[in-house]
């Protein structure tokens, strides 16, 4: 793995914290603004902004290292101004200047840059995939110090975690500085060959799929449901997901062992299949500590596919093409979770349950559709 893979690991894990630390405190921080329909309804529209600016970043005519250096500047000024100002207003306001997704998933605007750069650096098959499996192992490691911090900061000063998240911030923007981003050739659409035009196309459709289910089951949405259901405190929210993310992590990186075994696409659909199963039965048996167990054994596979998905979208597209269709992925994921905390936070007050059971059957089908499609593919 070579050293610029470890520096564009190391500011994906400094992002990871930010977000996930976002996700997890904004249904509190919102509470004494708004209710419960409206945390749904501000978590929906960070997503579908987030979107927006992914979906327009590429179309930027400026080099890589440049487009990195401003979306990351932009993230430290958009906490900045919420250590500045405690205010309703302003929080809006920096969701948008910092490209803010409440999702709790790092579907944002680098990331399409700096998984082309690790497939530009990475060219050996197995190097690849287990770099992928590192780059999101150092982002769950990441959320694993974000719920560890909020579990023992008991006594919550919202504008000091603001001026952590800022540091935080600055220090991505710094790495940036050693990273050297490649600079990819433009390819059009109409110019692909038949084969990636027809990935991507594909591929777009399915993960909209998956990520119509994800938006049922993001962080926020999973944070509000343990909030209203069993009125945990932001402490008990943060050990929960200290328990979410040390299991995600360790899994991640037996992902690529597993891999190597079976290969790309039956890990992707065999694990995946599994957690979701165990997520629909998160909210069967209304007792908290039985409704962790399952979130906890759904965390065991849940994330397994992400490495394999990542480098399988980095081979068998051609290279120049990967940062457009990285981001017309990260965008499709994105854009298609916006309905989700909507719906979640209008149904939350009637059927708590119908976050886990639409999002966990919703994605079983995409795990279905999905083999059906690329079980050919022997890689």
């Amino acid at each position: 793995m070579k050293i610029q893979s470890y520096f564009i690991s190391v500011s994906k894990a400094s992002r990871s914290f930010i977000l996930s630390m976002l996700a997890v405190i904004t249904p509190f921080y919102l509470a004494r603004f708004v209710d419960v329909f409206d945390v749904g309804i501000i978590v929906l529209f960070s997503i579908a902004f987030s979107t927006f600016i992914i979906y327009l970043f590429p179309a930027m005519n400026i080099k890589n290292s440049y487009k990195m250096y401003i979306i990351s500047a932009a993230l430290a000024i958009a906490l900045l101004l919420n250590f500045i100002f405690y205010d309703f207003y302003v929080f809006i306001i920096s969701l948008m200047l910092g490209s803010i997704s409440l999702s709790g998933r790092d579907i944002s605007p680098n990331s399409p840059i700096e998984q082309y750069a690790m497939s530009y650096y990475e060219t050996d098959q197995k190097s690849k995939g287990r770099s992928f499996s590192i780059y999101n192992f150092f982002s769950y490691g990441a959320t694993i110090l974000a719920s560890i911090f909020l579990f023992l900061y008991t006594d919550i000063n919202y504008r000091t975690v603001f001026l952590i998240l800022t540091v935080v911030a600055l220090c991505q923007f710094v790495l940036y500085v050693f990273i050297k981003f490649p600079q990819h050739k433009k390819i059009a659409a109409k110019d692909l060959n038949p084969e990636t035009r027809k990935h991507v196309f594909s591929l777009s459709y399915l993960f909209s799929m998956d990520a119509l289910a994800g938006g049922f089951v993001t962080v926020s949405m999973i944070s509000l449901y343990f909030k209203y259901v069993y009125h945990i405190s932001l402490s008990t929210a943060g050990l929960i997901f200290i328990g979410v993310n040390v299991i995600t992590t360790i899994s991640i990186l037996i992902s690529p062992l597993i891999s190597e075994k079976i290969g790309l696409i039956r890990t992707m659909v065999y694990t995946h299949s599994v957690s979701n199963i165990f997520l629909m039965l998160v909210p069967v048996i209304h007792v908290l500590a039985i409704s962790e167990v399952f979130l906890f054994l759904r965390q065991t596979t849940s994330q397994m596919d992400v490495p394999a998905r990542d480098t399988l979208i980095n081979t068998i597209i051609e290279p120049d093409y990967r940062v457009k269709s990285n981001s017309i992925f990260s965008a499709v994921r994105n854009g298609s979770m916006i309905p989700g905390p909507g719906i979640v936070g209008a149904v939350m007050s009637v059927f708590p349950p119908f976050m886990f059971l639409a999002g966990g059957g919703l994605k079983l089908s995409y795990d279905i559709i999905f083999f059906i499609k690329y079980r050919k593919i022997k890689i």
